[in-house]
């Protein structure tokens, strides 16, 4: 009975008790599920199924009929169930012929000795040529897994090479970059250094040139006075003269933003007046000297018209007398006669400057005597001219000129004999070809041997650095060389022992084959 059946299924709760099954006259296109031990007839007739599938795997279960021994008829090629693929196989006689001796008669044909014979000497050449060629394909499979691991060793060889190099690029790079920032950092020390030397010195040419200009005016003021009643007489800075006027200038008390005055030219007056106001060597005398400070007209007007401006003033101090002035000042170093009349004003505390001259009140006729502490307790005196001498008296007879001095103010940080030594090399130029001479190209020597000695220190560890770096690479590479070429080694020599073992196996199998034909 036909019930369109298409798919063999549900047969498990049978399967170990099933010994016949007819499936004839259904739609089945493939036998499926029929795993059945006890099965002994299956119908199947009138189906759709065109090919037996999956037969190739039963031919492993052939050798199981060799525990038959009665077996002698056995037929595979049927065609009332259609063409069986196994049949059609080269070699498929000669393999069921070996497997199966018993049987006499396969597929319908009796089996001869001759067949026999033929079917055992054909199945151990087939032997024999698939143990040989097993064997050389294991021995190349072997052989092909060494060379694999070999090629695996030389590529991470390679690439622990290329690696290093990489490394090493990176090293090099890096500490090239910080030579690089480092000798930039010096250059730039070296010209900022530089540039602040020639700063330095423009500075004090500067300050030479303000020394010259001062010189010039006293030596103009000093030729068109020598028409009047007064003289001048040159003082040589190495006579004693010179010296104690210079001693007067000093500062004792000062900071850091005063500045020095430095008498620059020296000029003795000689008058028709008295003149022993003080010893020339420096010894105390009686009278004191007094500064009278100001610009060359003040110094003209003083010999040629005999009058001093109001705001101007004599002080036993010469920083007191230079208030007001910047760059330079002419200076008279004179004493006011012992039998002047002055009126004595006593100021408390505090220092003299312009606006306490304002404020100071003066005397008509008579000269103001201003008395006032400075510098810890020292007392300093400031001469005020009358505020209005009589015509017949002008200001400027009781005082007694004895010096005409030019001075420069100096900052106390510049050093005396630099200045000397620029005025040295500026009257001595070198000459053309020559080399220069003085100590500004020795510092600017001594500033590029100081700059090129870092350069050279920071080199030297740039490349000590680098190579503390990259030695340690160095040393390693010769250990991994070693490492790999043992290995290299050990692989050899396991490759030919398996290359010995394979040829004693073959001779074995080759003297056991041997034995097998010589039996009767």
């Amino acid at each position: 009975m036909n019930t369109r059946l298409q798919r063999i299924c549900r047969l498990e709760p049978v399967a170990h008790t099933l010994t016949r099954l007819c499936l004839a006259d259904q739609e089945l296109t493939k036998l499926e599920a029929l795993c059945l031990p006890h099965l002994r007839q299956l119908l199947l007739q009138n189906n759709r199924i065109e090919i037996i599938e999956n037969l190739d795997g039963f031919v492993d279960y052939l050798d199981k009929l060799a525990n038959l021994p009665n077996l002698c008829s056995l037929s595979l090629a049927d065609e009332h169930y259609g063409i069986n693929p196994i049949t059609a196989e080269t070699g498929y006689k000669i393999f069921v012929v070996n497997q199966l001796k018993q049987v006499r008669i396969l597929d319908g044909l009796e089996i001869q000795s001759t067949d026999q014979r033929f079917a055992e000497d054909e199945y151990m050449q087939r032997v024999h040529l698939l143990f040989t060629f097993d064997d050389t394909a294991l021995m190349f499979y072997e052989l092909l897994g060494s060379f694999r691991a070999l090629e695996d060793v030389v590529t991470k060889g390679r690439k622990a090479m290329a690696d290093e190099h990489a490394r090493h690029q990176l090293m090099r790079e890096k500490h090239t970059t910080a030579l690089h920032h480092k000798l930039q950092s010096l250059q730039q020390d070296y010209l900022a250094q530089l540039d602040s030397l020639i700063t330095q010195s423009d500075a004090l040419f500067e300050l030479l040139e303000r020394r010259a200009v001062a010189e010039e005016e006293q030596a103009l003021a000093v030729a068109q006075l020598q028409t009047s009643a007064t003289t001048f007489h040159h003082v040589a800075d190495s006579s004693p003269d010179f010296r104690y006027i210079a001693s007067l200038f000093e500062a004792r008390h000062r900071t850091d933003d005063d500045v020095d005055w430095k008498v620059l030219q020296l000029y003795k007056c000689h008058t028709s007046l008295r003149q022993q106001p003080f010893s020339p060597d420096g010894k105390p005398s009686p009278s004191v000297p007094l500064f009278l400070a100001g610009q060359a007209a003040l110094v003209h007007s003083f010999f040629t018209d005999n009058v001093l401006p109001p705001s101007s003033w004599l002080a036993s101090d010469p920083a007191i007398a230079t208030i007001g002035h910047a760059d330079h000042c002419h200076m008279l170093v004179c004493h006011v006669a012992s039998t002047v009349q002055v009126h004595e004003v006593h100021v408390e505390g505090g220092a003299w400057d312009e606006q306490l001259l304002v404020h100071t009140e003066r005397h008509a006729t008579l000269w103001t005597k201003v008395h006032f502490h400075m510098h810890s307790r020292v007392t300093s005196v400031v001469y005020l001219p009358p505020a209005a001498p009589s015509t017949s008296c002008p200001s400027t007879v009781d005082v007694i000129p004895v010096y005409y001095a030019v001075c420069a103010a100096t900052p106390c940080t510049v050093d005396e004999a630099e200045l000397q030594r620029l005025l040295h090399d500026a009257g001595h130029p070198p000459s053309v070809g020559g080399a220069a001479c003085g100590t500004d190209k020795d510092t600017a020597d001594a500033l590029l041997q100081q700059c090129q000695a870092r350069m050279r220190k920071e080199v030297e560890a740039y490349q000590r650095h680098l190579w503390d770096d990259l030695q340690p690479d160095r040393i390693r590479v010769p250990e991994d060389v070693q490492s790999l070429q043992q290995a290299l080694d050990h692989l050899r020599s396991h490759i030919q022992e398996e290359q010995d073992t394979q040829v004693c196996t073959h001779l074995i199998f080759v003297h056991a084959l041997t034995a097998l034909t010589e039996l009767p």
